[in-house]
Formats: structure tokens, sequence, C-alpha cells
């Protein structure tokens, strides 16, 4: 489990990473998903997600999955990105 500091530090960081990496304005209230949480919204297993988000997948796909990386190798996505990306993949 993670410390209450650290908690507070990767979100900060979640934040900066939002901010200097995002074309558009991010919403305060906008849902940030963990791996767990865009398995289970998409269903598809993690090991999946890892092999979608892998460079060598990123720089063949027409429609790569959008995510967001921290300083600590912490993964996650903005399920407003992720739902654009379904969309976009019909």
């Amino acid at each position: 489990m993670y410390k209450n500091d650290e908690i507070l530090k990767t979100l900060q960081e979640m934040l900066a990473v939002l901010k200097s990496n995002s074309s558009k304005a991010v919403d305060a209230n906008e849902d940030v998903l963990t791996i767990e949480g865009l398995s289970k919204l998409t269903t598809l297993s993690k090991s999946t997600i890892y092999g979608l988000i892998s460079e060598k997948s990123q720089t063949k796909s027409t429609n790569p999955l959008p995510f967001h990386k921290t300083g600590h190798k912490s993964l996650f996505f903005l399920k407003s990105e992720i739902l654009d990306w379904i969309k976009r993949a019909k």
C-alpha cells in the first residue's frame, strides 16, 4: 500500500503530465483510469493493454492507445480519450 505522501506525489505528477502533454484543456473532473480501470472498462486483459502501449505497437498502429505516464512508471488513462479511441476503432 502507498503512504499518503506517496499517493499525493503520484497525483501531483499525474496532473503535471496532463498539463504539459495535453493539447486540450484538462478538466479537473476528468475521469482518470488505472490499468485495472481500463481493463474493466474495455474488458481487455492487462497483458493486452501493456502490449498495446508498447513502443513497437504505438509506432505501427494507426490508432494507438492513448496513455500517460508519471515519473514513477505509473500509467494512467483519461476516460474521454479511451472512449474516443474506441469510437475511432469502429
